[in-house]
């Protein structure tokens, strides 16, 4: 048990499964951090098939009383393992990250204005490490990818706004505009009040996305800051990498760790990262008492989704959305929607093709060229922990720190 329960300001949430050296690293980001006695835990609940993690954290962290190592043989699903995970939290705000994730030390600093000012969650721009061997093309392996945009402004998040137009959307852009559990700040008091009306933290086969619609319903003050506060991770075995791989086999066993999925018959007869997304959606609804707003879901995002990475199953999709769409969508939308995101699949294996094959001709090359053309910065490191290094290096440099006078302006107008 971690002997600063008491008192905890923030913890950190890293479930886990056979990902050992992935594990080891993500609560290194952790534990390095100038943090004073209490401040912060580290919760690792691990599934894997033998609890060797627990040797090598011993070994690695000698004496280190700040993490609390927990390990279940029962082998839950990654949404039930997340969920008791999140149980085993003290303090007073919490953030989830995956095994292969990372955080920066001015998490703190984030945590401790949150405080402050009472705010109950925050998210940030997405940050990404692709570590090494996670495509066959060499191109993005070991790549570090961040915005060049960074500035440390706040930006108070319109929830009912978002919360609106993202249902209509079948959940689909709640990574930017709702709250969460993964890469997010959030106070463990909300988390505890959902637990309390529905039974549970999180459901669903999309974890991230039923945490999204279900605490939009408690969160009252969210804000986004542009300034990173983690990384997000990706290793060979993550299903980022199975859904950049296009690796369907690979999703059907995610979908495989569940003993119930939730069933709605305006879902898609197939399994996958996209339909996870609306049945997960669905379950937050149908736990919040929010059952009235599947009226309001335009299907044709899905459906037309669906159809553009499976296009041998246009028409059967077609005529299953033919059958359940409601008075949001036509015919039409769904042919839009199709054409769009056939059209936005398209430009990414074209713009991948050609990095490639730039890659190829010179490295150094290909960071040039994106950096002065693209919206991002990007730098090749060994591993996760160089590249927390190298992102945190970079904000000091550019002295990109938490612009604080924004957010009481924004505050002042809400």
């Amino acid at each position: 048990m971690n002997k600063y329960a008491s008192n905890v300001l923030l913890s950190i949430v890293i479930p886990t499964k056979n990902r050992q050296k992935y594990a080891l690293a993500a609560v290194e980001s952790v534990l390095k951090m100038n943090a004073r006695d209490g401040e912060v835990e580290v919760i690792i609940r691990d599934c894997s098939d033998d609890d060797t993690l627990c040797d090598l954290l011993k070994n690695r962290f000698l004496d280190e009383g700040r993490y609390q190592y927990i390990y279940d043989s029962s082998k839950p699903s990654m949404t039930k393992n997340w969920d008791l995970a999140f149980s085993e939290a003290s303090g007073m705000y919490v953030c989830g990250i995956g095994d292969d994730d990372a955080v920066l030390n001015n998490i703190l600093d984030v945590t401790k204005y949150m405080v402050q000012n009472n705010i109950d969650c925050m998210r940030q721009p997405i940050t990404t490490f692709m570590w090494p061997d996670v495509t066959k093309s060499n191109f993005q392996n070991s790549m570090l990818s961040f915005s060049k945009f960074f500035d440390g402004n706040f930006e108070c998040v319109d929830l009912v706004k978002n919360y609106s137009s993202q249902i209509k959307r079948c959940g689909f852009g709640y990574t930017a505009g709702l709250p969460n559990v993964y890469h997010t700040i959030i106070k463990k008091a909300i988390l505890d009040k959902h637990r309390s009306i529905a039974g549970h933290y999180l459901d669903g086969t999309s974890l991230d996305a039923y945490a999204s619609f279900a605490y939009a319903r408690y969160v009252k003050s969210m804000f986004y800051v542009n300034y990173p506060f983690s990384i997000h991770g990706i290793c060979p075995s993550s299903n980022s990498s199975s859904n950049l791989k296009e690796d369907r086999n690979k999703l059907k066993l995610h979908y495989k760790d569940f003993t119930k999925v939730y069933q709605d018959k305006c879902l898609p007869n197939i399994m996958s990262s996209e339909v996870s997304v609306t049945e997960s959606m669905l379950c937050a609804l149908n736990a919040t008492s929010q059952t009235a707003k599947k009226l309001e879901i335009d299907y044709s995002v899905l459906y037309g989704r669906c159809a553009a990475i499976e296009p041998r199953l246009l028409l059967p999709l077609f005529k299953q959305y033919r059958n359940i769409k409601n008075e949001c969508s036509t015919d039409i939308d769904f042919i839009i929607s199709y054409i769009r995101f056939s059209r936005e699949r398209f430009v990414r294996v074209l713009i991948n093709f050609f990095s490639r094959a730039l890659v190829k001709i010179s490295d150094s090359l290909y960071f040039l060229l994106f950096r002065k053309l693209g919206s991002q910065i990007k730098f090749r490191e060994k591993d996760i922990g160089a590249a927390s290094d190298r992102l945190s290096n970079f904000l000091l440099d550019n002295k990109i720190f938490l612009n604080t006078e924004d957010l009481f302006d924004s505050r002042d107008l809400h």
